[in-house]
């Protein structure tokens, strides 16, 4: 099933730990026993796999259910693998997978919008969470992580996989065409000024966008000249603020009820 990884791919996996290599190569790794399946299950451009020398029985299930797929799996020395893995505690099989392009760059549903979200860990998590709620559309703009990060990958747990993802480095420019082109569309930003209670909106619109900005920031004055509604989650103790992996999900909740209406 398996024969040795070549010498010339362990430089390339390795530099795939950051984003201007994988730019460059236009792959990423998945690594782990649920991302290679999810990876699978969602049709991903698989190139190939890599597992450790003497796999314990749940790598080896995962390998053989890639094999049997058409995904070619080589073999590494535990040394090795652990130079090519992006986690403290490999779980010895990880996935290299082609980027896809997507062709759409307008959103033609709800929409999560970026505004330098730049913690990975928070980035994967809001992912993983709009996928429970149904949302798969994602504007990154400013310095928000690359969604191809390990790091994001893990959190999201496989959500990513499921996503389209839009890149801008001017996130109102892009933003303020939307509005243009669709002069209906809702978009809410989640900030502490100025903003009605979460629950005071009772309706939402056909087609809306959630605004969300780094903890450490918020959102950029240029990304609050595009929001239509501003919103924030009214509390009750001393916490200065809510994680932002936490008030997007508390919000996108709200909003699903809002749909189901």
């Amino acid at each position: 099933m398996t024969e040795f990884l070549p010498k010339s791919e362990i430089a390339l996996i390795k530099a795939l730990a950051e984003k201007k290599e994988r730019e460059i190569q236009g792959r990423f790794i998945a690594e782990g026993k649920k991302l290679c399946l999810e990876a699978l299950h969602n049709s991903m451009d698989i190139e190939y796999a890599v597992m450790v020398q003497n796999p314990n029985e749940e790598v080896l299930a995962v390998a053989a259910t890639l094999y049997h797929h058409g995904v070619n799996v080589y073999t590494v020395g535990d040394a090795v693998f652990e130079r090519i893995s992006n986690t403290q505690n490999p779980q010895g099989i990880l996935c290299i997978i082609n980027k896809v392009e997507t062709n759409s760059q307008t959103p033609t549903e709800c929409f999560l919008a970026f505004d330098s979200i730049a913690d990975p860990g928070n980035l994967g998590t809001i992912i993983r969470t709009a996928d429970w709620f149904g949302i798969h559309t994602f504007v990154l703009g400013g310095t928000t992580a690359d969604p191809y990060n390990p790091k994001v990958l893990r959190a999201s747990m496989g959500s990513v996989f499921r996503s389209n993802f839009i890149i801008t480095s001017h996130l109102e420019v892009y933003l303020d065409a939307l509005k243009e082109k669709n002069n209906s569309l809702e978009l809410y930003g989640m900030t502490l000024e100025e903003a009605h209670s979460l629950s005071s909106i009772t309706h939402s619109a056909h087609q809306w966008g959630l605004i969300v900005g780094s903890e450490a920031h918020g959102i950029s004055e240029e990304v609050q000249s595009c929001i239509t509604t501003k919103i924030h989650i009214p509390g009750h103790g001393l916490a200065e603020s809510l994680n932002v992996g936490i008030a997007s999900g508390i919000a996108l909740y709200h909003f699903s009820l809002l749909t189901s209406q």
